[in-house]
C-alpha cells in the first residue's frame, strides 16, 4: 500500500461576522463584540493551532496565515503566534475586563459568541470543542450550535443564516482556484455583501469593507498582467491579515491510498485525485 499526501486549495477556517447580527445583519453596525479587531486578534493570538494539528489530526494539517496559500498568486504570510498573555492583554485594552465566573464583560454584555457548523461532521465538533476550552482560558465562552448543512448554507431568500448575517462565526472550509478571482473578490470585496437591495448575492459573509482591499482587488481582477496581479492580491492578503475577518485555522490535506503497483498518478490540489485516471498504470 502506497500513501499520498497532497496539500488541498481549502483552509478550514472561522468566517467571522463584522456586522450587527439579524435577519439580515444590519452591515453599517459593527457587531457588538467581532466589530472590534483588537477582540479579533485575541481570538487568533488564543488558538493554539499547533497543538490542534497534533491532538486531532496527527500532524496532517499545516498552519496558515494566508487566504491565497498555492498556486501563481501564493503569498506567505506567518500564521499568529499562539499566546494568551497577548490575547488577554488585547481583551483588556478592548474594554473587556474578567466577570466573577472569569468570563469577560463589557458595558452589562458578557463575552459569549456562537459557533455554528455542519451538523454531523465529528472532526468540526472536536474542534468546536478544543476552541471552546482555549478560548474559555482568556475570558470567553463559545457556545456550539451546528445545523444541517442545506440549513446552514441556504441561500439569502431561504433565510440561509450564513447569506442573512443572523450568525457570530461560521466555520467550515474553502480555497482559492487556480485563478483566486472568484473566490478572494467574492469573499472580501465590499460589493459582495449580500443583502436586499442585491437579492443576497455575494459571498462576503463577513460583511467586510475595507477600501484598500476592495482596490487591490479590483486592480487583481482588471489587470492583464500576472505579475502585477501578484502584487495586488499580495497588498490586499497582507490588509485582510491586519483586520482579521476570517480566522484561519488550517490547510486541509488529501489524504489516498494507492496499491503499491498501482503507478502515474500525480497530485494536484485544484483536483480530485481522480483526474489523470487515463495516465495510471499497474506495475508488472
Amino acid at each position: 500500500m502506497r500513501l499520498t499526501v497532497t496539500g488541498s486549495i481549502n483552509v478550514e477556517r472561522l468566517v467571522l461576522n463584522l456586522a450587527k447580527p439579524g435577519n439580515p445583519a444590519v452591515a453599517d453596525q459593527p457587531h457588538p463584540i467581532l466589530g472590534d479587531v483588537r477582540v479579533r486578534k485575541a481570538l487568533q493570538a488564543a488558538t493554539d493551532i499547533p497543538t490542534i494539528a497534533t491532538r486531532l489530526y496527527e500532524g496532517q494539517v499545516k498552519p496558515t496565515g494566508s487566504v491565497i496559500h498555492a498556486g501563481w498568486a501564493a503569498v506567505e504570510i506567518k500564521p499568529p503566534t499562539y499566546d494568551t498573555a497577548a490575547a488577554k492583554r488585547l481583551l483588556d485594552e478592548a474594554g473587556w475586563v474578567p466577570g466573577a465566573d472569569g468570563i469577560r464583560v463589557k458595558a452589562g454584555q458578557r463575552m459569549v459568541l456562537t459557533v455554528n457548523s455542519t451538523a454531523g461532521d465529528k472532526a468540526r465538533e472536536l474542534l468546536e470543542q478544543v476552541l471552546q476550552e482555549q478560548w474559555k482560558a482568556v475570558g470567553i465562552q463559545l457556545d456550539i450550535k451546528n445545523l444541517d448543512s442545506t440549513a446552514l448554507l441556504a441561500p439569502y431568500a431561504s433565510n440561509g443564516p450564513r447569506a442573512r448575517g443572523s450568525f457570530d462565526m461560521l466555520l467550515y472550509s474553502t480555497g482559492a482556484d487556480v485563478d483566486p478571482d472568484a473566490h478572494v473578490y467574492g469573499y472580501f470585496h465590499s460589493s459582495q455583501i449580500p443583502t436586499e437591495a442585491n437579492k443576497g448575492a455575494g459571498s462576503n459573509f463577513s460583511r467586510y469593507v475595507n477600501p484598500k482591499v476592495d482596490a487591490a482587488l479590483t486592480t487583481a481582477r482588471t489587470e492583464v498582467d500576472q505579475a502585477k496581479r501578484k502584487v495586488a492580491y499580495a497588498e490586499a492578503q497582507r490588509l485582510m491579515a491586519e483586520d482579521v475577518p476570517h480566522l484561519l485555522l488550517f490547510v486541509r490535506q488529501s489524504i489516498n491510498a494507492f496499491r503499491t503497483a498501482m503507478r502515474g498518478n500525480t497530485p494536484n490540489p485544484w483536483q480530485n485525485f481522480t483526474w489523470d485516471t487515463q495516465n495510471w498504470w499497474k506495475q508488472r
